[in-house]
């Protein structure tokens, strides 16, 4: 498969939304939520545009602490944590304003994303460590997790009345399903093979990342010919999510 990111209606509207915060009214609304389902490349967009931009990712922890997501902040930002939560704080405060100065002059936006966010968007006290850095900075800080992270921010009301957007990603359409399979695939793959992946992958990416992988392998032995339905009747291309029934192609 070709390693390349793809652009979908799910990219644009991240991207609008993040476009938006950056024009907020209020300064201290840094807080952006990005939530949906699994398998919709909410965790791969946001680190694709994190990395374009050389800002910091972590991953959320259900054992984590204020002090221990200090740490884990700071060991991001290639800084080594003092003892006490007091002192990595400042250390945070100083870190994150020089690099975002650095990006500034750059004309690069900086921010930091905390994936799988869901597993710390019920700790009161991290998500007030979290407010408070993004006050003092004005650095949108980026949480990204499943359905109940929304739920989860609206339950504080200092949290929720930072969240300057939200954004949901959704299952993929037909026409983006599309895109991807053939920007990624390094064969052509035909029309009907196209529609019978997005039915059965109902949209989502994990599913049609699976497919397109064995579309690919089994199509390099044809030589440039497109890959159809027929090419692989009785192929398994993914393992359905519910009851990890197998998928295949039948006529």
């Amino acid at each position: 498969m070709k390693p390349v990111f793809v652009h979908t209606a799910n990219t644009a509207k991240f991207l609008a939304a993040y476009s938006a915060l950056e024009r907020r009214g209020a300064a201290e609304s840094c807080l952006m939520v990005i939530h949906g389902k699994p398998g919709v490349r909410k965790s791969k967009t946001v680190k694709w545009f994190a990395t374009q931009n050389g800002c910091p990712v972590l991953t959320g922890n259900i054992e984590w602490k204020p002090a221990s997501f200090l740490r884990a902040l700071l060991t991001e930002l290639q800084v080594t944590p003092a003892y006490s939560f007091e002192r990595m704080f400042q250390q945070a405060l100083l870190a994150l304003a020089a690099k975002a100065e650095k990006n500034a002059l750059e004309k690069l936006p900086y921010f930091v994303v905390i994936d799988e966010a869901e597993y710390i968007s019920r700790n009161l006290r991290i998500m007030e460590t979290i407010r408070a850095l993004s006050d003092a900075l004005e650095i949108p800080f980026l949480l990204v997790g499943m359905e109940r992270i929304k739920q989860n921010i609206q339950l504080f009301e200092m949290a929720e009345s930072r969240a300057g957007q939200y954004v949901e990603f959704l299952p993929e359409s037909l026409a983006d399903t599309a895109k991807l399979m053939r920007e990624v695939c390094e064969v052509e793959i035909a029309d009907d093979l196209v529609g019978f992946v997005h039915k059965h992958a109902k949209g989502l990416i994990r599913e049609t990342m699976d497919a397109i992988a064995v579309i690919e392998s089994h199509g390099k032995r044809q030589r440039g010919k497109p890959v159809t339905m027929v090419d692989v009747e009785g192929l398994t291309l993914f393992n359905s999510r519910k009851g990890g029934a197998p998928v295949v192609v039948r006529m």
